[in-house]
């Protein structure tokens, strides 16, 4: 499933929940959904070629990329199992973001041998 497929099937969804969201007189920037901000922590991850391979938190010996990770959130979202959706976007999120930190810190990196 391509991600801006993902994007525009839970773009209606995600709206609708933040204008019921903010109470406050302050106007303030829209903080993103958990899904939005994954799918657009891991578009610039894909961008940087910094997309990890990450421990599956449903089988732990096996390893999943983000997208596949995304892919499971999004599947866990349209069986109305939000809290499982929300986990995973976030679990995404944060491992796209320290993708990104490392290719920015590391942009030309070399093997390194240290035996």
């Amino acid at each position: 499933m391509k991600i801006s497929v993902i994007f525009a099937v839970l773009m209606p969804l995600t709206m609708g929940l933040m204008g019921c969201a903010s109470t406050s007189n302050t106007p303030q920037p829209p903080e993103l959904a958990p899904m939005e901000q994954a799918i657009l922590d891991l578009d610039e991850a894909k961008r940087l070629n910094a997309q990890w391979m990450v421990r599956n938190p449903f089988k732990p010996h096996e390893s999943i990329s983000l997208t596949q990770l995304l892919s499971l959130a999004v599947q866990y979202q349209l069986s109305e199992d939000h809290s499982t959706a929300i986990f995973l976007a976030q679990e995404v999120s944060k491992y796209a973001k320290l993708g990104i930190a490392q290719a920015l810190s590391q942009p030309n990196p070399s093997p390194n041998y240290l035996f």
